[in-house]
């Protein structure tokens, strides 16, 4: 059921694209600034009482309506699991955008590519160095593998992982909630940014883990490996942990591409790759930006086989 269900929304998303930003993330930022503005009294505990109202009700919401729906109708409860994933996973918005830029990149429309880089993070577009290629080619490579796995891959892990639809409700919320407050640095927020963020690294660590896995098991393996043990330590993210790391430095040897900004002299394997880069090899070029979207796809490929023997076996 669940590989029917997967399968048939990567249709779904083709045929009516969602527009995640409008219906899924900003509603819930709104909520997370909303409960955050109403709860916070200073305390460590108010930042873990309001997480767990607005994640933990949600997944017993979600959850709840899934049971019922599912005793009431097993096709009812069917639909309803289509419309879960469908918020909660977002591989269209990810393969599409990514297409964009490349497209953008090959053509040297810089502006182009700016602007579809500020359509996953603002703050994307105003770092971006408009004036160069190849850096933009690895700002988006970078972004491309973190969102995928944030998107796609780390919910896809949590469905098998957790029953129902508890995994992906969760790791989606929780990973919005560490982008709405993991960012907040005002001193009377700090509780709320914390909790935020060792939350979602705790409930990311095996997913992250199992996607750096699919990366190496679809790529080159023993590159993926050596930058995941000598590299992934480096790049950890202050808002999303260590497992940012984890998919960078796999997903870069997976690749064998340099993606850090010293990647202009050629790098040809392990004897020679120096621990504190991303990735080995060449850097990455727009052109090269068509091996990321090959390693996704066959990421992508690897979990619906992974969730159709998991179908079969239970």
């Amino acid at each position: 059921m669940a590989f029917i269900s997967l399968v048939a929304l990567l249709f779904i998303e083709q045929l009516l694209p969602l527009n995640q930003q409008r219906w899924v993330r900003a509603p819930l930022y709104r909520v997370a600034d909303f409960v955050e503005l109403h709860t916070n009294a200073g305390e460590r505990w108010h930042a873990v009482a309001a997480w767990m109202v607005v994640v933990v009700g949600a997944v017993a919401i979600v959850t709840g309506v899934h049971m019922g729906l599912r005793t009431f109708s097993p096709l009812l409860g069917g639909v309803w699991t289509l419309i879960v994933l469908y918020l909660t996973l977002g591989f269209r918005e990810v393969g599409h955008n990514f297409y964009e830029i490349q497209t953008a990149l090959r053509m040297d429309d810089l502006a182009r590519a700016v602007r579809c880089l500020g359509q996953w993070r603002a703050d994307l577009a105003s770092g971006a160095t408009a004036d160069e290629v190849d850096g933009m080619a690895r700002i988006a490579a970078k972004e491309a593998l973190l969102l995928a796995h944030r998107r796609v891959f780390g919910v896809l892990a949590c469905f098998l992982l957790l029953p129902g639809l508890t995994g992906p409700v969760l790791y989606r919320l929780a990973e919005m909630m560490a982008d709405a407050w993991g960012r907040k640095a005002m001193p009377g927020q700090i509780f709320y940014s914390e909790f935020s963020r060792r939350a979602f690294a705790m409930i990311d660590a095996l997913p992250a883990r199992m996607t750096a896995a699919a990366f190496a098991v679809v790529g080159d393996f023993e590159n993926a490996m050596y930058c995941w043990r000598t590299q992934a330590a480096t790049r950890s993210d202050p808002v999303y942990g260590a497992g940012a790391g984890i998919i960078l430095a796999a997903g870069a040897g997976a690749l064998g591409l340099r993606l850090d900004a010293q990647a202009d002299e050629q790098d040809d394997g392990r004897e020679t790759a120096v621990p504190g880069r991303l990735g080995v090899g060449l850097g990455i070029d727009a052109d090269s930006l068509r091996r990321v979207t090959g390693l996704l796809w066959r990421a992508l490929l690897l979990w619906l086989l992974l969730l159709l023997l998991y179908g079969l076996t239970v």
